[in-house]
């Protein structure tokens, strides 16, 4: 649960300066926290350089892709030079499984999130974070 609840703290969080992405762990801070320029219109990292979103639409990472398969496209991925990989939370559906046949939440119950799922979640994202990659989540 904890992926999902960060994840849209990471898409929607403001501060003084304006909107700000940051890497989902923070055990591993290898990625630079991510903010607005002050002009609004590009985003910088925090030492000031730009940061260019060359992202990958991976819509359904998180549902077709076992761990293994998760690892291979991200490395892919990392060695072509993308930054950014956009993918759904939940899947197009919150009643979607994932490779595994786990569902997001038991009986597809926002109250009971299914652990399981999102040690799944908790893991590409951890994987990404490791190769540097930034994760473009679409919450639901």
């Amino acid at each position: 649960m904890n992926a999902f609840i960060l994840s849209l703290l990471v898409l929607f969080l403001m501060n003084g300066e304006g909107g700000f992405f940051t890497s989902y762990s923070s055990q591993n801070q290898s990625l630079s926290q991510l903010k607005v320029s002050k002009s609004g219109r590009y985003l910088v990292k925090e030492n000031g350089d730009s940061f260019f979103w060359l992202g990958d639409t991976g819509w359904n990472l998180f549902i077709r892709l076992n761990r293994e398969e998760a690892k291979k496209y991200l490395t892919d991925r990392h060695d072509k030079k993308f930054t950014v990989i956009q993918a759904h939370v939940l899947g197009w559906s919150i009643t979607d499984e994932n490779a595994y046949g786990y569902k997001p939440f038991v009986n597809n119950n926002f109250n009971t999130p299914n652990e399981d799922y999102w040690t799944h979640v908790d893991y590409i994202i951890q994987t990404a974070e490791d190769l540097g990659l930034y994760m473009g989540l679409l919450p639901a």
